[in-house]
């Protein structure tokens, strides 16, 4: 899929969840705001780490939690954060403002 500068692509699911990822001039918005629009969406961001030291982002539909937790289990990956949480972006900021 090719996107123009400004264009968007939303992604939704069965109950109602949206997930959009927007093209800009400079790149890409590959979330919406992690502490607004995602989670009025029914989605959590989640900053994981891999047992090979590989960090990703990951977005789990509000209420699904538990098999995610199933899921980093079997692939032996941790949660560093979850992103939707004021406390925790904060201090991400914190840490880089510090």
């Amino acid at each position: 899929m090719h996107l123009e500068a400004d264009e968007q692509i939303t992604f939704t699911t069965e109950q109602g969840g949206e997930f959009d990822v927007t093209r800009k001039p400079w790149g890409f918005y590959a979330t919406p705001s992690l502490n607004d629009r995602l989670p009025r969406f029914g989605l959590r961001a989640a900053l994981t780490r891999s047992s090979d030291g590989k960090f990703f982002i990951k977005l789990v539909e509000r209420g699904r939690e538990a098999e995610f937790h199933g899921y980093m289990e079997q692939q032996a990956e941790a949660v560093v954060c979850w992103l939707d949480e004021d406390d925790a972006l904060l201090a991400i900021q914190g840490a880089q403002t510090g």
